[in-house]
């Protein structure tokens, strides 16, 4: 891999969380100020897509996120049983980090942090 990876996959993970807060909002998606029994089938079609939407956006981050871990050298979310204790450290690990993406966005845009 190149030298500029990190800072490069860096600078995506920032891109990308300002993608998933967008897609992940309620109040962007279809439909968000009916009632729920009021929507239109058509409504309640495109809300999913704005949901499943949002889901992608955060499974896509993840991924750069734990790619970018990797290229640190602090290895990937260990997944299954045999994981063992060190999930819910690394869990918190991953909290840490989305926060801190969101408050440099949040500072870059002048937003309250």
């Amino acid at each position: 891999m190149r030298k500029d990876t990190g800072k490069r996959l860096d600078e995506l993970a920032e891109k990308m969380t300002e993608v998933f807060l967008e897609e992940a909002d309620p109040h962007g998606w279809t439909a968000a100020d009916v009632p729920p029994d009021k929507r239109s089938p058509a409504q309640r079609g495109d809300r999913n897509w704005d949901m499943k939407n949002a889901n992608q956006a955060g499974a896509l981050l993840a991924r750069v996120l734990d790619l970018r871990e990797r290229m640190k050298g602090r290895g990937a979310l260990p997944l299954g049983d045999d994981a063992g204790c060190e999930v819910e450290t690394d869990v918190k690990r991953y909290e840490k980090q989305a926060a801190a993406l969101v408050q440099r966005i949040k500072a870059k845009q002048g937003g309250p942090a």
